[in-house]
C-alpha cells in the first residue's frame, strides 16, 4: 500500500544573523508539541503522543542534533498552542584568515 498524507503541513524555512552564528529557523504547521515534550524531541527514537500515525522511528531530529552539534552548533525547538512548531539551529559563521 502505497504512503498517502492526510493531512499536508505548511513547512517555511528563515535565516537570520545573530552575533557570529547563522540561525535557520524551520516552521512546521502540522501537529504541535505539548511543552512537557519538548525536551524529548531530539532523542533518539521519540515521537510523542501520535506514534501511530507516524512511519519512521524517530531518528531524523536526533540525527540532525548530532550533525550541528559537530559543527558546533546549536538546536533547540518550541512550540505554543494555535502555532506552529519551530525548530532552531544556530551554526557559527566562518572568519575570514
Amino acid at each position: 500500500m502505497p504512503w498517502r498524507e492526510t493531512s499536508p503541513a505548511q513547512v517555511s524555512i528563515e535565516t537570520a544573523r545573530a552575533d557570529d552564528s547563522i540561525v535557520i529557523c524551520v516552521r512546521d504547521s502540522g501537529p504541535r508539541i505539548a511543552a512537557d515534550q519538548l525536551p524529548h524531541v531530539f532523542d533518539k527514537y521519540w515521537q510523542g503522543n501520535s506514534r501511530a500515525a507516524h512511519k519512521g522511528v524517530g531518528l531524523g531530529l536526533a540525527i540532525a542534533k548530532e550533525i550541528v552539534l559537530a559543527h558546533q552548533g546549536r538546536i533547540w525547538a518550541d512550540s505554543q498552542p494555535d502555532q506552529e512548531s519551530r525548530f532552531f539551529f544556530a551554526m557559527p559563521c566562518m572568519r575570514a584568515p
